[in-house]
């Protein structure tokens, strides 16, 4: 039977593979552009599956991201259900289900924002500035929001046993990676070269 004893919840001692290094979200994050968030929210919803028993649908969680106003609530399902877990096994907690919400709200709007420039027929060096500047705020307030949580989490997957590994480096996170820093050679690109924009 599982006891709480301070921070360690014996009973629970199995192998737990989900620790995610502050570094290695930070490097993701700001490689993919922000697009590191949609692997982030399928892995940890994942991990809580797994780590609970319940039946949780990681995929489709991450599908409700494309919903508008939807993938919100969405949003604070997956922070609220977090604090509650750490929560009831008293592990300190600074997740904030709405002001999550109200951060990924903002990135919605930024990140439409900057493509919606870079669509330009005629994409102007200022124009092309714009667009990097939003890009790079809405990365930096995402890799802000994710670092804040994954600290929670990683507190708590910490206390949840004393065999605690790092999650491995999956293929979605990479592939993200790859895709985010293409489009910052872009957007780069772009400002940089007038015969660029007028590809």
């Amino acid at each position: 039977m599982q006891t709480n004893h301070g921070n360690r919840l014996y009973g629970s001692e199995q192998f737990i593979p989900n620790v995610i290094p502050i570094q290695r979200v930070l490097f993701m994050t700001v490689a993919s552009g922000g697009l590191y968030f949609f692997f982030w929210f399928y892995l940890t919803w994942k991990q809580y599956g797994d780590h609970t028993r319940e039946q949780v649908y990681p995929f489709w969680h991450v599908v409700t991201q494309s919903v508008p106003i939807y993938g919100l609530f969405r949003v604070h399902a997956h922070m609220r259900t977090y604090a509650g877990l750490m929560s009831s096994h008293d592990v300190p907690s600074t997740i904030n289900p709405l002001l999550a919400v109200a951060i990924i709200f903002i990135v919605n709007v930024l990140s439409p924002a900057a493509w919606l420039i870079t669509l330009q027929d005629h994409l102007s060096q200022g124009q092309a500035v714009a667009a990097l500047a939003l890009a790079v705020m809405q990365t930096a307030i995402t890799a802000w929001l994710i670092i804040r949580v994954q600290r929670n989490l990683n507190r708590y997957w910490n206390s949840a046993s004393t065999n605690v590994g790092h999650a491995r480096v999956g293929a979605g996170e990479v592939v993200l990676a790859v895709l985010g820093c293409i489009s910052w050679g872009l957007m780069l690109g772009a400002v940089a070269s007038e015969s660029f924009r007028a590809l």
